[in-house]
């Protein structure tokens, strides 16, 4: 089993050093979304979600539901709204790894 500790620090470092990208998983520039991102520092391509990376994401989405000022959103939803900036997400990966 993934440690989702682990997989959401990655993530972070992963956005946090090659961007931030919305409405995809990854661009040609090697910019992550969020579920891009999870998804391949569980050891798969960015645009596949598998059992290991499932459970990351369903991590995730309930930290966002939960703490962030949007409860309502999913990763998707919350990652591409058009103020969301790169540091944010990688601070919300981060905070949501402390509690994992």
């Amino acid at each position: 089993m993934i440690d989702i500790k682990d997989a959401l620090i990655k993530a972070a470092d992963l956005i946090e050093k090659n961007g931030l990208t919305k409405g995809r998983f990854i661009n040609s520039d090697k910019c992550h979304c969020t579920v891009g991102a999870i998804n391949e520092v569980t050891g798969k391509w960015p645009t596949l979600v598998t059992e290991e990376s499932y459970h990351v994401i369903a991590f995730f989405g309930s930290y966002i539901d939960t703490y962030t000022e949007d409860p309502e959103a999913s990763i998707y939803s919350w990652n591409d709204e058009e103020e969301r900036t790169q540091e944010q997400v990688v601070n919300e990966l981060r905070k949501a790894a402390v509690l994992a």
